[in-house]
Formats: C-alpha cells, structure tokens, sequence
C-alpha cells in the first residue's frame, strides 16, 4: 500500500480468493485469456453451441438396454458442468479441455471388422471462474453433445478431461470396446491416442452404454441434479451430469 505523496510502501497485504472478492482488486500477470479474474466469462467454452437440451421424456427414468430397438439413436447430453475447488492457484482462472472417445470399425474386402478409436473435442479451452468454482456453481457445459448418436456397437464411451498447468502436454492413450456382434458384450477393441497442448490430465474414465441407461438418474454417491446422477472425477473435483436423449 503506497504511503500518500510519497510513492513508497507502507504495509504489504496478501490478496486470495477472499480478499479480492470483497475488494477491488487489480492483477497484473501475464495474460492467457481475455477475460478479468472474478466476473464469470468463458461459459459457452470451446465451441459457439449452447449445452444440448435433449428431448427425451424418459430422461430421468431407468432404462433397459436390451428392450431398445438395435438401431435406436440416442443422442448423448451434458448439459451442465461444475468444479468443486479451483485447480489453479490464485490468481488464474481455470481452464479445461474436453475430449470424448468411442470405437468404431468397418469391414475390410474379406468381411474382417477393423477397429478404430474415434475421439473428439469436445472444448479445449473452456472457462470456469475461480468465484463459481469456489462455490461449486453449476455452470452450462456449452456442448451441443457429447455424442450425436450412441449406438449400440458402442459399448463403452470415454471421457477425458485436462486442465491448464503449465506448458507441458498430456497425452491420452488406451482402448475402448466396441460390441460388433450386438451382443452386448464387448467382442473388439479399438485403441486410441490423442495430445492436449499445455494441459495436465485430470481424469479419463470409461461408461459402459447399458450401464449408464440403468443408473443415469440414481444417486450414486454425489446427489442427483434435475434428476440426472451427479458424476465426480479428479481432484479437487470435477462434476457433470449425462442426459440420455432417444430419438
């Protein structure tokens, strides 16, 4: 604090999350965003799409897999995403990619199915504010959806998710299973590999469709958020919520 009239420090006070949010308070670092410190900016993440709404009347109810028609579409939702503590230290904001992986295959001249490990982004440089995750606010994902159509083949689907660090890259790699047959049992599996630039791994973790459909809406140890299981990986946390959307 500048002494009146004379330019020199007369006490030094140690800013965090607390002070400055009942403070004015300016930062001075080098930028990574465009947007300030406390206000919440940075919603819509990686993409211009708002969050998938869904249609589905039975979104919120248990759903049995095998009483599906094989060729059902089901469009897969994520509506909304929190964080339950900031994964940076003060004063950075929390910046987070998104990726989801499925198998897919085709088969080759001889009828031999050839797997292949389909990912995609979901965002790269979504934006939480150090304010909503320090009160664990729920905030709109910005996906238009995770995946357009979660086909029956596709047994499991991955999600992995990676934040800002530092300048260091993460690379994803594993395989995800895919049920050729429509068995409901995985008969193949597809490899994958992918590389976040200048994020750190968070948490990659596999749902298997037929499971997912059952428990969806159950209260699996983390509540439910209109009436949709609350999902929590990492740490100090970060939750979502799945909509199933039959077509």
């Amino acid at each position: 604090m500048d002494t009146p009239n004379t330019g020199r420090v007369s006490s030094l006070i140690t800013v965090n999350d607390t002070y400055a949010s009942a403070n004015p308070t300016i930062v001075i670092v080098p930028r990574d965003d465009s947007c300030d410190i406390i206000q919440r900016c940075g919603r819509t993440g990686g993409t211009p799409n708002t969050g998938g709404s869904g249609s589905s009347s039975n979104s919120t109810a248990s759903i049995d897999c095998k009483t599906l028609n094989p060729d059902q579409k089901m469009q897969l939702d994520m509506p909304y995403v929190r964080l339950i503590g900031n994964l940076r230290p003060w004063p950075n904001r929390n910046i987070i990619a998104m990726a989801s992986v499925v198998g897919e295959f085709h088969y080759d001249k001889n009828g031999i199915p050839v797997p292949n490990g389909n990912s995609n982004f979901l965002f790269e440089d979504k934006k939480i504010s150090r304010k909503d995750a320090k009160n664990h606010t729920w905030v709109p994902s910005g996906i238009s959806f995770v995946q357009s159509d979660w086909s029956q083949t596709e047994i499991e689907l991955r999600i992995a998710v990676a934040y800002k660090k530092n300048n260091s890259d993460v690379t994803f790699k594993g395989s995800v299973g895919i049920d050729e047959k429509k068995t409901f049992t995985a008969n193949l599996s597809a490899d994958y590999e992918f590389t976040v630039n200048k994020k750190a791994r968070l948490f990659d973790v596999g749902f298997d469709r037929c499971v997912f459909l059952y428990d969806h809406a159950k209260d699996t140890g983390f509540g439910t958020k209109d009436g949709l299981t609350i999902y929590r990986f990492g740490s100090p946390g970060f939750e979502f919520v799945l909509k199933p959307d039959l077509k």
